[in-house]
Order: C-alpha cells, then sequence, then structure tokens
C-alpha cells in the first residue's frame, strides 16, 4: 500500500474533474466566471456521499471518542482500539471504494444527483444529452479519476 492518502482536497478535485469534463464534452455551458461557484456546488452536494481517507480517520477517531470508556475496560491499545474502529467503519464501504474514495451510493446515485443538479442549477446555461448519456459519461469520468495521477 502507497503513502497516498485521499484528503477532502481529493473530493473536491473530482468534482472539478467532472464539471470540467462534462463542459469539454459539450454536455453543459456555463459562464466561465460561475465554474469555481459550479464545482463548489457539486462538492457540497457530493461530500455527504464520497468520502476520503482523511473523512475515515476522522469518523473513526470521532467514533473512538464516543465509545472510549468501552474501548479501554477492553484494554487494548490506542493502535489497536483506532485499527479496529477503522476496520469496522471501512468493512461495508470496501466494496465501493475507488482509487481512495469511498462512496456511500453506487456510481449511478451519484451520477443522478449530478444529473439533477445540472437540470435544477441557475448556474447552468443548458444540458445537452439524455440523462442517460450524461449519467454514463459521469460514471466514466468518476472511474477514470484517479488522484494519484494529480501528484
Amino acid at each position: 500500500m502507497s503513502s497516498f492518502t485521499t484528503t477532502r482536497e481529493t473530493v473536491k478535485l473530482l468534482c472539478k474533474s467532472i464539471v470540467t469534463r462534462l463542459e469539454n464534452k459539450k454536455m453543459v455551458v456555463f459562464l466561465p466566471q460561475k465554474r469555481t461557484e459550479i464545482v463548489d456546488e457539486v462538492f457540497s452536494m457530493l461530500t455527504p456521499v464520497v468520502l476520503s481517507e482523511e473523512d475515515l480517520r476522522d469518523l473513526t477517531l470521532n467514533k473512538m471518542k464516543s465509545k472510549s470508556d468501552q474501548l479501554n475496560e477492553a484494554g487494548a491499545s490506542e493502535h489497536q482500539q483506532y485499527r479496529t474502529a477503522k476496520s469496522m467503519l471501512k468493512e461495508p464501504m470496501t466494496e465501493n471504494e475507488l482509487h481512495g474514495l469511498y462512496f456511500q451510493e453506487s456510481l449511478k446515485s451519484v451520477s443522478d444527483r449530478v444529473n439533477k443538479y445540472l437540470m435544477k442549477s441557475k448556474n447552468i446555461e443548458d444540458v445537452f444529452g439524455s440523462d442517460e448519456e450524461i449519467g454514463l459519461a459521469v460514471v466514466d469520468i468518476i472511474k477514470r479519476f484517479n488522484p494519484k495521477d494529480l501528484h
């Protein structure tokens, strides 16, 4: 395993990649000065369903704090406690892990969220392509996104 760790910034870069690639594929049109706002809105929408390793670490530490009395009674070291708590949190997510990002929903559900956003956002001038075409494009962008390529 490498020392590379995904962070919230990695999730933001994924959102930027989705917006940029949809624009490059001529599937969405927006004013250039709206790009940052659009990326921020997509990031806010996806943050609850796309977790980074940093998010997972924070969740693990919070879980440990809330269970500290029970864990201390068990006599486990802090390192053992952390590993156990992290593996318990991570276990249900491993089938939806991709390049160090943990998806709380299927990629199709994530792409549906993006699609709904594009259709409703006041910052998007126009959307071209069917829901299915855009959905497939978003899933493809997510699958091809590799944070290791960014460093």
